[in-house]
């Protein structure tokens, strides 16, 4: 069992590096996939804590009492021009590098994760790729997430097909998970 903050980050890492180690060496053997990688995103629900972890630009968001905020930080071109104060929110939606990672699993042989534990007063944590916040906007994310009229699956379909609708040129991840009264997920 994951009982220690350490103990996840080992768990986590050492996952994490045998699927980087996968992916890099069968690029390397098989010309047609050279390059190829792939984001991750993830969450472990202990009954201490709650833990996220990430490999490029797919996101976690979480809903909370105060707000729906992304808790994962994109590793991306445009995300860091946007850290630095270079670009503007509107500007990277439409910048020629708004697609080019800076991290991601299986492209180079070392890679950016980040881990963190967050605050467990959250009602919804919402796991998704770029084929979601790259075409639907955080504030129609947030509506769908919070529409208690809708079941989770509903919200989860609602979403895949917003994407779909506006353009969907991209494959479209999304996990939904709710916290019960109880305080489990």
């Amino acid at each position: 069992p994951l009982n220690k903050d350490y103990q996840v980050q080992k768990w986590v890492q050492e996952t994490l590096n045998r699927a980087n180690d996968q992916i890099f060496t069968r690029s390397l053997s098989n010309k047609s996939q050279r390059g190829m990688g792939t984001t991750c995103v993830g969450t472990i629900v202990t009954g201490r804590a709650t833990y996220i972890f990430n490999v490029g630009d797919s996101r976690l968001y979480a809903d909370y009492r105060d707000g729906f905020i992304q808790m994962s930080e994109d590793h991306s071109i445009i995300a860091q021009l946007m850290r630095e104060g270079k670009l503007t929110k509107e500007e990277a939606r439409s910048h020629a590098q708004r697609n080019t990672l800076t991290s991601a699993l299986g492209v180079w042989r070392v890679y950016r994760m980040d881990i963190h534990k967050i605050d467990p007063h959250y009602r919804y944590l919402l796991l998704c790729s770029d084929g979601l916040h790259g075409y639907v906007n955080e504030n129609m994310i947030c509506e769908i997430v919070e529409d208690e009229r809708l079941s989770l699956s509903e919200k989860v379909n609602f979403l895949i097909a917003k994407a779909n609708s506006a353009g969907g040129a991209d494959n479209c991840t999304v996990v939904l998970m709710e916290k019960e009264a109880g305080g489990n997920v």
